[in-house]
Parts: C-alpha cells; sequence; structure tokens
C-alpha cells in the first residue's frame, strides 16, 4: 500500500509544514496522529516524513530520507505514437443545421 503524499508548504532543514486547508483536512477528515508516516513533496524531490505534532491549522514532519522519483503510469493516449495522440481533430466545414 502507498502512503499519501503532501506538498510541504514550509520547509527548514529536515522540517516541513502543511498549513492552512490542508493541514485542516489531514488533522480533522484523515485524523492524522504523531508518529504517522507521509510522502512529502519538496519542489521536485520527495522525502519520507513523520508526523512530529498536528493541530487543524499546522501539521509539522520530521524530513527522512530521500525517495525515488515515481514513474509514471502509462495510459492509452500514452501507449499511441505522439503523432496520434496528439493529432488535432480537423473543424466540420458547415455547421449542423438546427433545423432537420
Amino acid at each position: 500500500m502507498t502512503r499519501r503524499r503532501w506538498i510541504a508548504d514550509e520547509v527548514s532543514g529536515d522540517r516541513a509544514a502543511l498549513v492552512g486547508p490542508h493541514a485542516e483536512h489531514l488533522a480533522v477528515v484523515l485524523r492524522a496522529r504523531v508518529g504517522q508516516r507521509f510522502d512529502i513533496s519538496i519542489g521536485q524531490t520527495l522525502r519520507s516524513g513523520r508526523i512530529l505534532s498536528v493541530t487543524p491549522q499546522r501539521v509539522e514532519f520530521e524530513l527522512g530520507a530521500e525517495l525515488p522519483s515515481p514513474t509514471p503510469a502509462k495510459t492509452a493516449g500514452s501507449a499511441l505514437s505522439p503523432s496520434l495522440a496528439c493529432a488535432p481533430r480537423p473543424l466540420p466545414t458547415t455547421p449542423p443545421s438546427r433545423f432537420s
């Protein structure tokens, strides 16, 4: 099972925090507790994080090791050749009649 991933609002050294609506969601809706682990995105870097404190206004994390970047999943559109996946569609030459 994968851990939930959050984008840090504040970062200082090996500490990160979520504030505002993200902190409230984590604290109230998901009922986060001290000691729980989440993946924390810091710019282009992904690190493990352990909750140090939780309030609806602020959730603070201790940052751990850097995690490998996930590889994007293949979708049906990305499996097609680039020329087919991004090909523009031709517009109709005459507008459809509203009263046929």
